[in-house]
């Protein structure tokens, strides 16, 4: 399973109050396992790959470096990320939304 999912949402550091809206482009991808033959499938490990830019203050991104984040997604989902280059890509923690 595997879809693209984009839109307006926010960055919150996760040690203080700091916040960023962000656009947000993200790839999510997830497998299914077959356990045993003839057994229902079952969900594998999330994998969120994508990118975020900031709208409002640019010198978000380089401040947050590698810090812990949550990306709030404007359908109210969230998942645990960081942000791994000035480019605004991202990597996911959690391995899903919450």
């Amino acid at each position: 399973m595997f879809g693209d999912i984009s839109g307006i949402g926010y960055l919150k550091r996760k040690d203080n109050e700091e916040t960023a809206r962000v656009k947000y482009s993200l790839r999510v991808r997830q497998e299914t396992i077959q356990t045993t033959p003839g057994a229902p499938r079952v969900r594998g490990l999330m994998d969120i790959s994508g990118a975020v830019e900031p709208l409002g203050d640019p010198r978000f991104i380089r401040r947050n470096l590698a810090e812990p984040l949550t990306l709030f997604l404007e359908d109210g989902r969230k998942s645990d990320i960081s942000v791994v280059d000035t480019y605004g890509t991202i990597s996911a923690s959690g391995g899903g939304f919450y």
